[in-house]
């Protein structure tokens, strides 16, 4: 992004950006002028849910690379564990979506945990389908984010596949959620945000079947099946380039 330094910015005609946290953060380092930039969040296709009886089984899901917070996860859960008979957490987690597997490395005692754990099941990496199914099936979508989002896919993928989502209000994570999750404060302290997340997810699974967290569950899938579906954002984007292609003259 440097060559956005010193005027470098005029040599495009908008920049797009997935989140106002994002624009707002490029533009205090950058100095563009606002007239430059616009935001046009990311999209999903929406997820119909597919849920089991929770009185059954409550199934936990944490679907993105190792770095974003997963050595938060698995030792509160294994607390919760001990708690609640009825808990399951299926962990999709690994920088081979990205191509760089190597970055597992520092990750492998996490991963070995997850994986001789008797309530967690570990999978790795996996296509998008089959997280997507995954998410389907899942009651709650157990985040405590250590990273600076710009935008979270994988928290839009949840909230339309109608998971409980509990996560931080940190960077884009507000944003994107728009009120219509279990946000808790964010803590630079890791054992602080631990507590923090146990406290939130300890709730959540005791009261996933009262009507308030039901209700919301309902509001949040229409939002985010609205808001974040390609529907929506294919109207922003071709809106955008028929309006810079007349700039221009391409089109008349």
């Amino acid at each position: 992004s440097e060559h956005l330094k010193n005027g470098g910015w005029n040599k495009f005609e908008k920049l797009i950006f997935v989140s106002n946290w994002q624009m707002q953060a490029y533009q205090a380092y950058y100095g563009f002028p606002w007239y430059k930039a616009m935001v046009l969040q990311n999209a999903i296709e929406p997820i119909t849910p597919n849920k089991g009886n929770t009185d059954e089984k409550i199934k936990l899901i944490y679907c993105t690379t190792p770095h974003r917070g997963l050595e938060i996860l698995l030792p509160v859960f294994d607390q919760l564990s001990k708690k609640y008979d009825n808990i399951e957490l299926d962990v999709f987690s690994s920088f081979k979506a990205y191509g760089w597997e190597e970055r597992d490395k520092p990750y492998e005692q996490l991963f070995d945990f997850a994986k001789n754990h008797p309530k967690i099941n570990y999978h790795g990496y996996q296509p998008n389908e089959v997280v997507r199914d995954a998410l389907s099936k899942a009651h709650i979508f157990a985040y405590p984010s250590i990273w600076m989002e710009t935008s979270c896919m994988a928290l839009m993928e949840a909230m339309s596949a109608g998971c409980v989502c509990v996560h931080p209000n940190y960077a884009a994570l507000y944003e994107t959620a728009a009120n219509w999750t279990f946000m808790y404060q964010w803590c630079q302290d890791k054992r602080d945000h631990a507590k923090e997340f146990h406290g939130v997810l300890d709730t959540v699974i005791r009261e996933i079947n009262s009507d308030p967290i039901q209700s919301q569950i309902r509001g949040q899938k229409t939002y985010a099946d609205v808001f974040y579906g390609w529907q929506m954002r294919k109207l922003q984007w071709n809106a955008l380039l028929e309006t810079l292609a007349k700039q221009k003259g391409i089109i008349s």
